[in-house]
């Protein structure tokens, strides 16, 4: 069923990215608290606030960024109406000792910002609860027991400009307990597809797999159990999947593999495609080999560039070859070392 959701908790916004909200944090502690004025000043003469040209963003994204610090509770202000580092928060003090000013996140603030968004409880409520069910559940809950949801396009009547249209939107599902969210405004999907969805798979607390339009999944990532072994993973696969009766030889599609596997192992679409699929290859030559397409043939059916870039992520580009299929010989399946 689909759950009430409280009003004013879609204040997530696209084009606000976690690694600039640290940043704001630790512009904060630099000077040691700042005014609102002075965080967008000094923000765009130290790059925080800047395009990939280098021009300033407007002040529109500008509040947006500093409100999302806000809300996140990296932020805070005091009596003198002074943005500081909200002290009271362990993950404002780790990010502080890392110190990776103007620098992708790396894993160890990945991990904090994935226990920063499970905990607040906007969202939560906006977006994280449909992968459990539920409302109350901690980070361990989240990455051990998120179940996967699928994203799919559904047409609603929305207001636009004062008038009611129809329009296609997306509906996100729990297969496992029916629970589902439909993004219905504007601004919901702007909070949830381009706001915590983008967050999630920024600090690798979900990952996204794109297959077409009725194949469309985010589900959540284990980092306690990433990376796997090649031979915990190449066992899980000869345990899933059977050799055809008709040939040596087996074509597994690698996009639909990767589709079944990541999820099922809450890894992510490259661990698979480093860990597994390459792995095999470079290990097992004798047993494993690949065919190959162009990218014409792999997105013809694609509805845009945006979802080209989906649907490619699924494959393997080698030596600029994009590679379709695995061709898994028969005989492994009767070596000793990987029987069931």
């Amino acid at each position: 069923m689909e759950k009430a959701i409280r009003d004013g908790i879609y204040w997530m916004r696209k084009e606000v990215p976690l690694s600039k909200i640290r940043d704001i944090l630790l512009l904060i502690e630099k000077y040691n608290g700042l005014r609102y004025t002075e965080i967008a000043n000094r923000g765009i003469e130290e790059g925080i606030f800047v395009k990939k040209e280098g021009a300033p963003l407007a002040k529109t994204p500008i509040y947006h960024c500093i409100r999302t610090a806000l809300k996140l509770q990296l932020i805070k202000q005091n009596t003198n109406r002074k943005y500081v580092s909200n002290m009271d928060k362990t993950e404002v003090h780790k990010l502080i000792e890392l110190n990776r000013y103007l620098a992708p996140l790396n894993i160890e603030e990945k991990l904090i910002f994935q226990k920063i968004l499970i905990d607040n409880p906007d969202c939560r409520e906006a977006f994280f609860w449909i992968f459990m069910g539920k409302k109350a559940f901690s980070w361990d809950d989240f990455i051990k027991y998120g179940e996967v949801v699928s994203i799919l396009p559904v047409m609603v009547e929305m207001e636009l400009k004062k008038k009611r249209r129809k329009m296609w939107t997306k509906r996100y599902v729990n297969e496992k307990t029916g629970d589902q969210i439909i993004l219905k405004t504007p601004i919901e999907r702007m909070a949830i597809e381009w706001g915590l969805q983008l967050w999630g798979r920024e600090c690798s607390l979900i990952e996204e797999i794109y297959i077409d339009e009725k194949r469309h999944i985010v589900y959540p990532l284990n980092p306690l159990s990433s990376p796997l072994r090649f031979e915990d993973l190449l066992d899980k696969f000869l345990q899933l999947y059977r050799p055809s009766p008709h040939s040596k030889w087996t074509f597994f599609p690698i996009d639909l593999t990767i589709f079944e596997l990541a999820p099922l192992l809450r890894v992510s679409v490259k661990e698979i495609q480093n860990h597994f699929f390459l792995e095999a290859w470079r290990r097992l030559p004798e047993y494993i080999k690949f065919s190959s397409s162009s990218k014409g043939t792999l997105t013809f059916r694609s509805l845009s560039k945006k979802t080209d870039e989906k649907v490619l992520k699924n494959f393997i580009k080698l030596n600029n070859i994009w590679m379709t299929h695995i061709i898994v010989h028969n005989k492994l399946w009767e070596t000793k070392q990987w029987r069931d």
